[in-house]
């Protein structure tokens, strides 16, 4: 099991209490995960075992490392990546990340198959009303294939929405699609690379279809344009050639962590009010299936 599985077959549920048990020990609880038991117990141990929480958009004194009020914050377990080999960042819906350093993890021995058994015992009740067909078709399928992403990014490209978005990150994160698409397999090798430059990695889309992978990553790099304004003036125009009905939201969230750079949080924030005016509301994914996707992802 790699370091991320445990954190991404708990998305949904909230982290609920964190102790501190001795210098190389945490316990963390969370809570009411769609398709986990309704508490999991996890222990964190390791020399530098450590815990953080950050809120956005906030001075920096209301970053915590103090277990009690990361526990108070009851953070949501989202998005989890990797950082660095004992590190793991755990998107906190629009509030924040929480941030988990350690060496070992143990309690999640029996995790896997519990939340198999729930995810199949959903998936026989569940009818997908009021979803995309294509989406429907592969919150429960046995197996994903890169024509799959095809088809999601066929009907994105139609409605712009961010539950086709959703869906095409987590199947291509399995099938791994984006090894075809010259754009994102340049992002991909520049990411990798400590010599990248933001200048390349916002070349490396032109020309590039609609693609909300695309987009999303524009927003990811958009903090980093704050001091380069050439740079910024065409990241801005990839951005809104990659947007959907979602990415407003996905700009206003990124400007408010720009503290230092008050002048391209306002371009992220006029963009948003923007591409707000061009369109009918988001449509986006009930928390349940987008659980459901990365849950099935993940075992």
């Amino acid at each position: 099991m790699s370091k991320t599985t445990p954190w991404r077959l708990l998305r949904g549920g909230t982290i609920r209490r964190v102790e501190r048990l001795d210098r190389e020990r945490f316990v963390v609880e969370v809570h009411d995960a769609p398709f986990a038991p309704r508490v999991v117990r996890l222990e964190l141990s390791g020399v530098d075992v450590a815990v953080a929480h950050r809120l956005l958009g906030h001075a920096d004194d209301l970053d915590t490392t103090d277990v009690a009020e990361v526990a108070r914050r009851r953070p949501l377990v989202g998005e989890v990546r990797a950082l660095g080999e004992h590190g793991i960042a755990i998107d906190d819906g629009a509030r924040g990340e929480t941030r988990l350093a350690y060496e070992r993890l143990t309690g999640d021995e029996t995790l896997r198959s519990s939340v198999r058994e729930a995810l199949e015992s959903w998936c026989a009740q569940w009818t997908g009303d009021g979803l995309p067909s294509v989406i429907v078709a592969l919150v429960c399928a046995p197996s994903w294939s890169r024509a799959d992403v095809g088809a999601l990014l066929e009907a994105w490209r139609i409605d712009r929405t961010s539950d086709l978005a959703v869906a095409i990150e987590v199947v291509d994160g399995e099938v791994r699609a984006w090894q075809g698409e010259p754009a994102l397999a340049e992002l991909h090798r520049l990411s990798s690379s400590e010599n990248s430059t933001l200048q390349a990695c916002v070349a490396a889309m032109r020309g590039a279809l609609p693609d909300p992978r695309l987009g999303r990553r524009l927003v990811r790099l958009a903090a980093r344009a704050t001091d380069v304004p050439t740079v910024a003036d065409e990241l801005l125009q990839h951005l809104a050639h990659h947007a959907d009905r979602g990415t407003p939201d996905l700009l206003d969230r990124a400007a408010s962590t720009l503290r230092s750079c008050p002048a391209m949080a306002a371009r992220l924030r006029a963009l948003a009010a923007q591409l707000r005016a061009l369109g009918p509301e988001d449509r986006t994914l009930p928390d349940e299936v987008e659980a459901a996707l990365h849950v099935r992802a993940a075992v």
